[in-house]
């Protein structure tokens, strides 16, 4: 299967975003799936690139605001790239239009990952103000009106926001993300703190 996955951050970037995608990327690729990631370009990458056995498309962006230009400057490479796809996946938020059209105008199904809905939480989200809130809660509504094949949320509250804003049940899926226990055991975390002594 050719999968092309559309988000905004990917490794070298730190983050749980990139964290998630880079490891679904790499899961799916050592499956034998080819698999491609459009991102943003950061300084002292390269535009191109193969990151085990996933290729990685770093688009470009000026860096003030660049979450927002990713979401018009991915559109080209998300076009050129949907043609040889079977399958689109995505997360929220800047991701998700690039992805809905390109694969609107490819004619080819797409996922969203909704890892959170903030609706109308955003202006209690300290260091924004009502203005700054006001578009993000917007820009987010119309962000889970798009119509996407599948949502995927990863927790029962996120699902319940999306199906509350109105998008269908049967479209919507719940995966908890997963965690690497070798990783975040608590053993482990205990006797590296002495906590609990």
């Amino acid at each position: 299967m050719n999968i092309l996955i559309l988000s905004e951050y990917y490794p070298p970037h730190i983050g749980g975003l990139e964290t998630f995608c880079a490891n679904v990327a790499e899961g799916l690729a050592s499956q034998g799936h080819n698999v491609r990631v459009v991102t943003i370009q950061l300084p002292s990458t390269k535009s191109y690139e193969e990151v085990n056995r996933v290729e990685v498309h770093r688009v470009k962006v000026p860096r003030m605001g660049e979450r927002y230009w990713f979401s018009l400057l991915a559109i080209p490479v998300a076009l050129r790239l949907v043609r040889d796809c079977d399958i689109v996946h995505t997360t929220t938020y800047t991701a998700t239009f690039p992805a809905w059209l390109a694969t609107r105008l490819g004619r080819k199904p797409c996922v969203v990952t909704v890892h959170e809905l903030f609706l109308s939480l955003w202006n209690s989200l300290s260091g924004m103000n009502m203005f700054s809130a006001l578009v993000h809660e917007v820009l987010e509504r119309l962000t889970i009106a798009l119509p996407f094949e599948k949502y995927v949320s990863v927790s029962k509250y996120t699902r319940n926001l999306l199906e509350s804003a109105g998008v269908a049940s049967e479209k919507c899926e719940l995966i908890y993300n997963g965690v690497q226990t070798d990783i975040f055991n608590p053993e482990k975390f205990n006797i590296l703190f002495n906590i609990g002594e």
